[in-house]
């Protein structure tokens, strides 16, 4: 902190020349790991991702010559009356949108069905990393190396509470990594020189600028209020006052142990389980991919393997293009693959078509649960509405 003294203007602030009642380790000291931390096998000091072992054995893939593959059939159309219905159903869900349009289709030019394919690629992955963790010691055990040999950390026995969720973590101290050292923070002391005051317990009175005496209003004898110079009512006209952050004892609590002077060291297991996806919709319609996707549509194809192959049968070959493209892009070499899952999903599409004002426009139904894309429909504004 700057210096300020008498006449000065400013907050509370360190005097130098007031003399330092209190020595030792200040607050502001950044502090790394203690150098005497023991190195264990298979475990690094400064810590970080660990390497995952090697992938599964080829006896847990399955071959190729008899690896599943998918079989499929198209999605039949839909009816007249059912397209209507969903034409009807969706303005209902639309701000402004009327029903007169739809009211007059008497019947519909074409109804044209196709299929849409929304192909989904799921890999579970399992990450470990370690670190070094600290915590005072107040008496409570200690697991240290005399008690075993630290296991591997790939070796400590830790699963997922289910596959294929989109993420999950959990931390546990490494059995046999614990000791008990003297807090490096504190130097074993149990506090830290006050940042405020820098071991000084005092400051200058920000509220009189250090001078002690300041313009304010006072009550006289006779209970009238009248401005005058006085002594500050915040110092009591000494300008200084305890620094509030040590109480004017000029030491504040090791964060670090909290007072106790001595730390728990152990090394920390935080292991992370994700799902990284990947998808791609395949159809020829104009109904957005996005909105395809989020559909609900039948399931005609799904495998889980611990290591899966590009699709090499589909009706469209544009599946086969994702499935190979998704699953190379799916690689970590940082985390270890549990296991993975792809999906074909069938979406059927109709697309309706009708007259109104000798005009043929269209609308598609899509999903099992008949949902409808309409960007042309001829009556999105009620009479007498404004959009702003």
């Amino acid at each position: 902190m700057a210096q300020i003294g008498p006449g000065a203007g400013g907050p509370d602030s360190v005097d130098k020349n007031d003399p330092v009642i209190l020595e030792g380790v200040g607050e502001n000291v950044q502090v790394g790991l203690p150098t005497d931390l023991y190195v264990i096998p298979g475990y690094s000091v400064e810590g970080g991702s660990l390497p995952p072992p090697m992938p599964p054995l080829a006896t847990n893939i399955p071959d190729k010559a008899t690896y599943k593959q998918p079989e499929m059939q198209e999605v039949p159309v839909i009816s007249h009356e059912r397209a209507k219905k969903a034409l009807l159903d969706h303005i209902e869900t639309q701000c402004c949108w009327g029903k007169g349009t739809a009211n007059k289709i008497t019947t519909f030019e074409n109804l044209e069905s196709s299929t849409t394919y929304h192909y989904t690629l799921e890999t579970f992955t399992e990450t470990r990393s370690t670190q070094w963790q600290m915590e005072p010691f107040r008496g409570q055990f200690i697991d240290g190396p005399e008690n075993g040999i630290p296991v591997h950390p790939w070796g400590i026995p830790l699963t997922a509470v289910e596959q294929f969720r989109d993420f999950e973590t959990r931390s546990m101290e490494v059995p046999h990594t614990a000791s008990v050292r003297p807090c490096h923070r504190c130097q074993a002391g149990g506090f830290l020189i006050c940042a405020g005051c820098e071991g000084r317990g005092r400051l200058y009175c920000g509220m009189c600028k250090g001078k002690g005496r300041r313009q304010q209003r006072v009550k006289d004898s006779q209970g009238v209020w009248r401005a005058g110079v006085h002594n500050c009512d915040v110092c009591g006209g000494s300008g200084k006052k305890p620094c509030s952050r040590c109480n004017g004892t000029a030491r504040v609590t090791c964060p670090s142990c909290q007072g106790q002077t001595k730390l728990k060291w152990y090394i920390q297991l935080l292991v992370t389980w994700k799902t990284y996806k990947g998808d791609h919709v395949v159809g020829k319609s104009n109904v957005p991919k996005v909105l395809v996707s989020r559909v609900p549509g039948t399931i005609a194809f799904e495998d889980v393997q611990p290591m899966l192959y590009p699709i090499t049968k589909s009706p469209d070959p544009e599946i086969m293009t994702a499935s190979t493209r998704l699953l190379a892009e799916q690689k970590f070499p940082h985390s270890l693959i549990l296991m993975q899952r792809h999906k074909i999903k069938v979406v059927p599409v109709t697309k309706c078509e009708y007259r109104h004002n000798n005009k043929l426009i269209s609308y598609y139904v899509y999903g099992l649960d008949c949902r409808v894309h309409a960007p042309d429909y001829p009556d999105q504004c009620c009479f007498g509405c404004e959009i702003m």
